[in-house]
């Protein structure tokens, strides 16, 4: 087991990579003897992997290192922006978006 796993505790936060590269952020709700609980889902305490998943595709935590964590923001930023019906945002709002942005 890890040092990073041996060390966790309720109320830490993980980074819970799942399958196709999807990484977020969450917080160990609960821990017993053998696992940890993050949400709804349970992962094991002696390799950090998901129970109950298939072996090809298992969600795992690890830990959430400055340059993840970054990315992680970075991407949901992002995405924030993708998101977003500019329409109802005020010019002068949008002005000071661009300015920012250097765009």
């Amino acid at each position: 087991m890890s040092e990073f796993l041996n060390n966790l505790k309720e109320g830490d936060t993980v980074v819970v990579d799942h399958s196709f590269g999807r990484v977020r952020l969450a917080t160990v709700d609960r821990l017993t003897k053998t696992q940890f609980i993050v949400g709804s889902y349970r992962y094991s305490r002696k390799d950090g992997y998901r129970i109950g998943q298939h072996y090809g595709r298992r969600d795992f935590l690890r830990e959430p290192t400055p340059t993840v964590v970054e990315k992680i923001n970075r991407d949901r930023a992002i995405d924030k922006l993708r998101h977003t019906d500019f329409a109802n945002i005020p010019t002068e709002n949008l002005m000071k978006a661009v300015e920012a942005l250097g765009i």
